[in-house]
């Protein structure tokens, strides 16, 4: 076995920006921070009952149709945001964007997106390319939405376009990467769906 390299030192200040650009693997990040981690098909929560909402097809499509995504503020204004922000109504859930947290001095930083329901927070890392990567960056959120929060802990990352979840356990301590991707526009329903489902604690 290899040896354990330090990919932190918490006696420094480290955003969780500072997460993502590690070369590192999600393993190593979430064994640096106390966790486990799997990545496995996550059997999320699902709305069925819900049909995509014109709402949010309308004006993702048009998006699509006619902007270049660029730069990760467009995909963020466009795609993401409309997405969210019906989410947030429907489930009736509150909603942040740019929401600041301090866990520690090695756990801070700006959340793109903060959703919280009765028993549910939802985090989503936006992110112009490299899920993997912004995985990373989500593990870091997650362990320090664990350390402030008493309720069910979900993360995404998103391009706008794919989606990608995770989870975090916070009893046995296992941060969960689903090996599933979503699409938009041709997930954009089932997508939906899930949202809805975690944010009503389905």
């Amino acid at each position: 076995m290899r040896p354990k390299k330090e990919l932190i030192n918490k006696a420094e200040s480290y955003t969780f920006s500072a997460y993502f650009s590690l070369n590192a693997i999600p393993k190593d990040i979430a064994s640096e921070l106390g966790y486990q981690y799997q990545k496995a098909k996550l059997e999320l929560p699902i709305n069925p009952s819900i049909k995509l909402p014109p709402e949010i097809s309308r004006p993702v499509e048009k998006a699509l149709a006619k902007l270049s995504f660029l730069k990760e503020i467009t995909r963020r204004e466009f795609i993401i945001a409309p997405i969210l922000l019906e989410i947030s109504d429907l489930a009736k859930a509150d909603i942040a964007s740019e929401y600041f947290v301090e866990a520690t001095n090695y756990l801070k930083g700006d959340l793109d997106y903060y959703l919280e329901s009765q028993n549910i927070v939802l985090v989503v890392e936006a992110k112009q390319a490299d899920l993997a990567r912004g995985f990373n960056q989500l593990i870091a959120e997650l362990v320090a939405l664990d350390m402030l929060v008493n309720k069910g802990l979900y993360g995404i990352v998103t391009t706008g376009e794919i989606w990608k979840f995770g989870k975090l356990n916070h009893q046995e301590k296992v941060l969960l990467e689903d090996i599933n991707l979503y699409t938009v526009p041709e997930d954009l329903e089932k997508l939906v769906q899930i949202l809805l489902g975690i944010l009503d604690g389905h």
